[in-house]
């Protein structure tokens, strides 16, 4: 297994089939800011931190990196171009894991420009090209029926009835 950062390994960033195919060369496929924030939030949180498990028996697969003939998620999702991964922790809810972005997120503009609202058990992070970098873009769950955007700029938050987004997370 090829070892990333301090807690993480790529076959946590990428679907078995892939790793297969690919092995270490599937790295190329990952952008390496969205591995820096996982370590950064493994740290700060102080437990591990799940994407994919598969090479563990787990359950999880396309968690990071999908494939573009990958029937998960939505079309044009920043998982298809190894910009995002969906985080999961023990003991912490989505809407927690929001909070520890939000918390660190003069830290964390460095690495990933958006995450996902409205997620109960997970969070969806990614670093997507945005207008403004040093502004936290909150997107609605592509599968959730309310949809608004929502810029986190460090102290508010400014929602629009915009959603320019849709089938792009």
């Amino acid at each position: 297994m090829m070892k990333l950062t301090n807690n993480f390994y790529l076959q946590e960033f990428v679907p078995r089939d892939f790793y297969q195919e690919n092995g270490d060369g599937s790295l190329k496929f990952i952008d390496q800011r969205i591995v820096l924030a996982c370590q950064y939030l493994r740290e700060k949180i102080g437990k591990p931190i799940i994407i994919n498990n598969w090479h563990n028996d787990g359950e999880r697969e396309f968690s990071g990196l999908r494939p573009f003939v990958c029937k998960v998620g939505v079309m044009y999702s920043q998982h298809k171009y190894g910009r995002a991964a969906d985080l999961k922790c023990e003991g912490l809810s989505g809407e927690e894991l929001r909070s520890v972005v939000k918390m660190y997120w003069g830290d964390l503009k460095k690495y990933i420009t958006t995450m996902e609202a409205d997620t109960e058990t997970w969070l969806h992070i990614d670093c997507r090209w945005t207008a403004n970098p040093d502004q936290l873009l909150i997107i609605p769950n592509p599968f959730d029926k309310t949809r608004s955007l929502e810029p986190f700029d460090g102290t508010t938050n400014c929602a629009t009835d915009r959603d320019e987004y849709e089938g792009w997370d």
